[in-house]
């Protein structure tokens, strides 16, 4: 889920802070004793903020106020995430289909989510008398049951906001197979499997909750063997028959593992067949073939995931490990295991297709993507998604907000009232119709009312519709549009037609459309004809409406050139410059993956002029994998045995990372973001931090996705090519100090080319060059092949 605070907030009153799945974003509340704090579900990125372990020694005791989540996940905060019975912050459980309030004017309601155990979307209220309401739907996974039990809690009421689960959001890049359909596929596989090999093991890649679908439907084949802590969380289910599919016993010829253990699925899907088999040896696995079926999304997304759907490789069954060295050899060259990696469809999120389905019958006014890699991608899907939206609605809320946001925009009780009262005096009024004679003199000649009829026909409504609607009201343009947009349909008559066709053409996005170029060649009319049969139609006022259409993001917000005149874009205020060593070899790569084992950065500021380097920050990395150097990698980075012996976890120091930052006044947590990381290349976030995280199931953080390639700008600014970091430092006039493949020592002499480009070339950093999105693919600026 994106970590813009707007997604993250169901109230921001002063008096009731409301969040959702925000203990990051909003950690500043943490002490305010006031605020309440919605957990949708206990997947990590939900719960991000809330450290594991006894509260005392994770600081949760840092948060005041109260968690509202659905049972299953208070169970699991207790026994599973706290780990302590003791000094729990205040948890309250509530059951679904019920309203609770936690203020007079806020109320709401847990549905499932049909997504993990627990999982829950929250329909809320936030004033008493309201007629609508907002559905934050989490995480999801729409169904005809999940839509039809939204309906019955909505009671005819209007969603104004859906905060939707937009995983899949975008067609083409999405999850197609239904979740019935995987479950078959894999219920094929491992019948197969077992018919054909007798000695065969299959592994099940899960997270920490999910998938209990699956593992229910494989029992039937043997037992499914989940490791101590994993059958902790199914324990805290509370499901008699989830229980009796699952075993302790590590011979079941089923196994439930991790998901990093069976592949990499971030930044690209590579198999890991050494860990299947590493994890196969653990357990004591005598057999010659191990199947791995990782169960995810993005298995139908992708060529490349389409090609190496199921891949299979013989390794050896075990390995060991030189003295000097990291360098792995088979014990035994001809103990071969081999291992099969299946990529199978299958995920708890909303397909594109059944995301499309749950919107088209809940028809909100507003739909808020909440899962996007750029603002781009978020754009994209809310233009998309506004298809969906109740255009009678869309336009009402336009009309408040083109009137000052409030006005006397009438209820639909308000409106049936009244419509019984003047059914008679709203029947005459036609679109379409020629104005009658009379009624044009008594609408007043003045400057004042033509500025109102222009108004409405820029609006999109005809003349006439908007003659008769000002008569009626005496000029006042807001209750005349309301009439319009209030107003019943009524079906014309059959074989009835109005004496003239309808021919206006504008619309409510013309009222935005800048002034056409007059230079422009513009096409002319060609005059009608009158030997030319034309069908006519009847248009009422009623259906005035369908000439509004409903209002995009790009017809209310300016244009890009327009945006950049009005709002110039500012200067960071701070540039974190980053460099880190990893693991090497000068013979082979190093398995799984490089690791870093040094993390090496600088700040500089740039809110005064000379910019400078103001705080330094330097810790090792132990390694998880390849605990032990290799000569080559000592050498190159100077970096010994007893310093990674003794370095913290990566997880440890990134949070002193963060922490570090907060010390010297950087905000870590803002939007827009005051700071932006500088990397000499994309390796550092583009690959290896982001590879190491995901094998460590480290939760992602936004500000990583995001950095500045030095190297093109360097390019840009000197016009010089930008290979090797010394000899670049060294041909702009600056000395470069110190050792290289020295993390620090490398981000010092970068942030001596920064400084440089700011107090001497006059150069501004304002924007990043490089991002991730969510698949891990990088986009912007690249360098010049060389």
């Amino acid at each position: 889920m994106n970590q813009a605070s707007n997604l993250h907030t169901l109230s921001d009153d002063t008096s009731t802070r409301i969040f959702v799945d925000g203990f990051k974003v909003h950690s500043k509340f943490w002490s305010d004793p006031t605020v309440h704090w919605f957990l949708t579900h206990y997947h990590a990125d939900h719960y991000t903020g809330l450290k594991r372990g006894p509260p005392r020694l994770a600081g949760i005791n840092q948060i005041k106020g109260t968690i509202h989540c659905s049972s299953i996940t208070k169970s699991l905060l207790e026994t599973v995430h706290f780990d302590s019975p003791s000094n729990l912050p205040n948890i309250i459980s509530h059951d679904l289909n019920v309203s609770y309030s936690i203020t007079p004017t806020f109320t709401f309601k847990f549905l499932s989510a049909n997504h993990c155990p627990g999982a829950v979307i929250i329909l809320s209220t936030s004033s008493s008398s309201s007629t609508s309401l907002n559905l934050h739907c989490g995480d999801m996974r729409s169904s005809p049951h999940l839509i039809s039990e939204v309906l019955a809690a909505l009671n005819g009421r209007k969603i104004d906001k859906i905060y939707a689960d937009t995983t899949y959001g975008i067609e083409g890049k999405s999850l197609k197979m239904p979740q019935t359909e995987s479950v078959k596929m894999v219920n094929t596989i491992v019948k197969t499997e077992f018919s054909t090999h007798s000695d065969s093991l299959v592994l099940l890649t899960c997270y920490n909750i999910g998938k209990e679908k699956l593992i229910s439907s494989l029992s039937p084949f043997s037992k499914v063997y989940c490791s101590p802590p994993k059958l902790l969380m199914l324990h805290c289910l509370s499901s008699p028959h989830l229980s009796s599919c699952v075993t302790s016993d590590p011979s079941s010829r089923i196994h439930v593992i991790p998901m990093n253990v069976g592949a990499s699925m971030h930044p690209y899907y590579v198999p890991n067949y050494r860990g299947v088999a590493d994890y196969a040896g653990g357990v004591g696995w005598k057999g010659r073939r191990i199947v791995c079926v990782v169960g995810t999304g993005w298995a139908e997304v992708g060529r490349w995931n389409e090609k190496n759907k199921v891949c299979r490789k013989k390794v050896p069954r075990r390995m060991k490990k030189e003295e000097k060295g990291v360098m792995e050899q088979a014990e035994d060259p001809n103990d071969l295991v081999e291992v099969e990696v299946r990529l199978v469809p299958y995920s708890e999120h909303s397909s594109y297709a059944e995301l499309c389905d749950f919107l088209r019958e809940l028809k909100p006014v507003r739909v808020l993507p909440t899962v996007f890699g750029s603002e781009s991608e978020r754009r994209r899907m809310e233009k998309d998604f506004c298809r969906f939206c109740d255009k009678k609605e869309v336009g009402r809320e336009f009309v408040k907000k083109m009137f000052g946001g409030g006005g006397n925009v009438k209820t639909k009780t308000e409106t049936e009232m009244e419509e019984k009262q003047e059914e008679k005096e709203i029947e005459i009024i036609k679109v379409g119709t020629p104005p009658d004679e009379t009624e044009n003199e008594n609408i007043n000649d003045d400057s004042n009312d033509d500025n109102n009829l222009m108004t409405m026909m820029n609006m999109g409504f005809s003349k006439d519709a908007s003659m008769s609607a000002l008569k009626k009201r005496k000029g006042n343009v807001e209750d005349a549009v309301n009439d319009i947009l209030n107003a019943p349909v009524k079906k014309a008559s059959p074989g009835k037609t109005s004496p003239t066709t309808h021919t206006s053409k504008s619309t409510i996005n013309d009222f935005f459309k800048p002034t056409k170029n007059k230079n422009k060649k513009q096409k002319k009319e060609l005059p009608p004809t009158t030997t030319t049969t034309t069908t006519t139609t009847t248009l009422t006022h009623q259906n005035a409406l369908s000439l509004l259409k409903n209002p995009t993001a790009r017809d209310i917000r300016p244009n890009s050139r327009r945006k950049g005149l009005d709002l110039p874009p500012t200067e960071f205020q701070f540039l974190v410059v980053l460099d880190y060593e990893w693991t090497c070899d000068s013979s082979a790569s190093v398995l799984p993956h490089a690791e870093i084992i040094e993390w090496g950065c600088v700040l500089v500021d740039l809110r005064s002029r000379p910019a400078e380097i103001v705080s330094e920050f330097q810790e090792y990395v132990k390694p998880k994998y390849n605990p032990r150097l290799t000569d080559f990698c000592k050498e190159l980075t100077a970096i010994t045995q007893e310093q990674v012996d003794e370095g913290s976890s990566l997880e440890t120091t990134i949070d002193n990372f963060e922490s570090w930052l907060r010390q010297n006044g950087v905000q870590v947590d803002g939007v827009p973001m005051s700071y932006a990381v500088v990397t000499w290349s994309d390796a550092d976030l583009g690959s290896t931090l982001p590879r190491q995280m995901m094998s460590l199931n480290i939760p992602r953080r936004d500000h990583f996705d995001r950095w500045i390639n030095l190297k093109v700008l360097y390019e840009r600014v000197y016009k010089k090519d930008s290979r090797g970091l010394r000899r670049c430092v060294e041909a702009i006039g600056v000395p470069f100090e110190g050792r290289a493949h020295s993390g620090l020592v490398d981000a010092r002499n970068t942030a001596g080319i920064v400084c440089d480009m700011v107090n001497k070339q006059s150069f501004r950093f304002m924007k990043t060059t490089r991002f991730l999105e969510e698949d891990g693919t990088m986009v912007g600026s690249k360098t010049k092949k060389t």
